[in-house]
This record gives structure tokens, C-alpha cells and sequence, in this order.
């Protein structure tokens, strides 16, 4: 579920980071990628490493300030309208929404970075969404675990009452009304989201050759720079030590004359 905060941040952004039609018609023309592949490449990377590490480590916090372990807590999740671990997206999320707001302000920010840090921030948010569906799906998976015990029980005759199947007939009839918890991103809309952020990598890729290559203009100059100056101090030298020889010479010469 989207926040007022992020609401506000993600409008702030896309109000920042407007893009002209050129662009985005140059956009399109990028290929399609592989999701599957991509993600093989991401699960080799540094930086999903260290999302991992970060986590784990506000996982461990949570738990040994809730006083849940591993067992209590994957139990209670199922449970619980909101599990802990649906805001460890908050904590994965840098820089924090209040310093992205700050930035929003200051309008010598590039539009490049705005759009990255509004990506950030949607990718945040299809995560929570994801992590809700899973939540949903939990819930949905221990009522038809106790609907198949029942079931069993009523089978086998153990019990001779009609509550436990009119108890089977009322979870029954609560699951086919719910939808599928997993339908909250379909597969077409995050593959375009996928698209749509390959796009903005290609693009921040592109740019920072451009500013790489602005950078070693820059050095070049630099040396080349200090290269000529070295050489026109050596020069002046050499002319400085000739006129000094010629005015030693002359002195020298001037009583012999």
C-alpha cells in the first residue's frame, strides 16, 4: 500500500524528471531484454550482495527486538494482517524519502537523477505490493491446510458433528470469493516496468560515457596544458642561459678590443 509520504515523493519526482518526446521516442528504440537473464546477472552483482547482507542484518534486529525466532516468526506471519518483514523495503530504500524530497527542491539536481531516484522508489514500491501478495497467498495456503484436516477428519468419521462441515462449507465459500492474491502485479505489467527502467539504465549508461569522456578531454588538456608550459619555461631558460653566455662573452671581450 502506497503512503501519503511516497504518494507525495513519486509526484514530486515525476513533475522533476519530465522528459521530452524526443527522448522517449529514442527510448524505444532500445531491445527488449531477457527477464531471466537479467536477473541471473543481478544475483552476481555487488550490489545484490549487500541488499542481502542489509536484509539479514535488519531481519536479525527485528527479531531480537521482537523476541521471535525463525519458526515464531514465519508462523505468526501467517497470521498477522502486517508482517514485520513487509517494511524492510523502507530500510533497503537509500538514500531515505526524506533526503529525495530534499533533492526534489534543489533544482540543480539533474533530471537523470531524479528519474533514477523515482525508479528507486516505484521499485520499492512493487516490491512491498509483491511482498503482500506473498503475505496474502500464506494466509490463503494455511486455510486450505486446515480445510484438508477437517476434510480428512469428517472423512474418517471422527467426528459425528455438523460443525466441522459447516465450518468446511463456510472457509469454502470465504476462499472462492477471494481473488488470486498473486494478481497483484501481473507478469505483463512488471515486465513493462522492467522495460521502462532498462530504458533509464541505457540512458545513465549513455551519459556516463559522455561525462567519462568529458573527463579525459579534461586530463588531456590538463597535460597537454602543463606539458606546454613546461616547455615554454624550458625554452625562456634556454634563451635566458644563450643571452647570459652572450653578455659573459662580451664582457669578457670588451678589453681585448
Amino acid at each position: 500500500m502506497m503512503t501519503p509520504t511516497r504518494s507525495r515523493l513519486l509526484s514530486s519526482l515525476q513533475r522533476a524528471a519530465g522528459r521530452s518526446p524526443k527522448t522517449q521516442d529514442e527510448d524505444k528504440s532500445y531491445r527488449k531484454p531477457n527477464v531471466n537473464e537479467e536477473y541471473l546477472k543481478a544475483f552476481r552483482t555487488k550490489s545484490y550482495v549487500e541488499i542481502c547482507k542489509k536484509f539479514q542484518g535488519q531481519l536479525r534486529k527485528i527479531r531480537s527486538t521482537t523476541g521471535l525466532s525463525s519458526s515464531s516468526s514465519s508462523s505468526s506471519s501467517t497470521s498477522s494482517p502486517l508482517p514485520f518483514f513487509m517494511h524492510l523495503t523502507e530500510y533497503l530504500l537509500e538514500p531515505r524519502q526524506e533526503i529525495i524530497a530534499n533533492m526534489v527542491e534543489r533544482s540543480e539536481v539533474h533530471h537523470l537523477v531524479l528519474e533514477y531516484f523515482k525508479a528507486s522508489l516505484e521499485a520499492s514500491q512493487c516490491c512491498d505490493t509483491i511482498l503482500q501478495g506473498i503475505h496474502e497467498t500464506r494466509i490463503a495456503y494455511a486455510k486450505v491446510t486446515r480445510i484438508i484436516k477437517l476434510s480428512k477428519s469428517v472423512l474418517d468419521g471422527i467426528d459425528e458433528d455438523d460443525q466441522p462441515r459447516k465450518a468446511i462449507c463456510g472457509d469454502l465459500a470465504s476462499f472462492a470469493l477471494q481473488k488470486n492474491p498473486l494478481s497483484i502485479i501481473s507478469p505483463m505489467m512488471f515486465r513493462e516496468i522492467h522495460d521502462k527502467y532498462l530504458v533509464l539504465l541505457h540512458r545513465l549508461k549513455s551519459k556516463r560515457g559522455k561525462v567519462r569522456r568529458m573527463l579525459t578531454i579534461k586530463r588531456v588538456c590538463k597535460k597537454v596544458g602543463g606539458i606546454a608550459i613546461i616547455a615554454s619555461y624550458s625554452a625562456l631558460v634556454v634563451a635566458l642561459i644563450v643571452f647570459a653566455f652572450h653578455s659573459i662573452v662580451g664582457f669578457v671581450a670588451a678589453p681585448c678590443i
